[in-house]
C-alpha cells in the first residue's frame, strides 16, 4: 500500500498539485481497505452478513446523488477567488449542510431507515 501510494503521489502531484496528493492518499486508503478485507476473508475472520450488498448499493446511490447535487450547486472557481471570506464561509456552510440533507434524503429514498442501525445483535456468542 505504501509503495502504491508513493507511486500515485509521483504520478498525480505534478499534474494535479495538492489535489493529486489527496487523491493518492484516498486511493491508497482504498487499496489498504481492500487488502485488509481480502486477508480477513481468506483467514475466515470476517464474513459479510446477508444484506451488505444492498446496503452498499444504497450508500453508492446516495453518494452519487449528493455528488451530482453539489456539482450542480457549486459556484464557479472564479467566484471563490473573488468573493470575500464571509461569503465563502456562508456558501461553504450551505454546501456542506445541503450535501448532508441531500445524502440523508437519498438514503431514505433508497429504503435505508435509521431503525436498521438500532437492531440488537442476535449472535449468542457475542457478550
Amino acid at each position: 500500500t505504501l509503495i502504491a501510494t508513493q507511486a500515485m503521489n509521483l504520478a498525480f502531484v505534478g499534474p494535479l498539485k495538492h489535489t493529486g496528493l489527496a487523491l493518492a492518499i484516498g486511493l491508497g486508503a482504498c487499496i489498504n481497505a481492500a487488502l485488509l478485507y481480502r486477508a480477513l476473508r481468506r483467514d475466515g475472520a470476517f464474513a459479510p452478513l446477508p444484506g451488505w450488498l444492498l446496503f452498499l448499493a444504497r450508500v453508492a446511490f446516495a453518494t452519487t446523488v449528493m455528488c451530482a447535487a453539489l456539482a450542480w450547486t457549486m459556484p464557479a472557481s472564479g467566484w471563490w477567488l473573488a468573493a470575500d471570506w464571509q461569503a465563502r464561509v456562508g456558501t461553504l456552510s450551505a454546501l456542506v449542510l445541503g450535501g448532508m440533507a441531500v445524502y440523508a434524503v437519498a438514503l431514505l429514498a433508497a429504503g435505508l431507515r435509521p431503525a436498521a442501525f438500532l437492531r440488537e445483535r442476535t449472535d449468542p456468542e457475542t457478550p
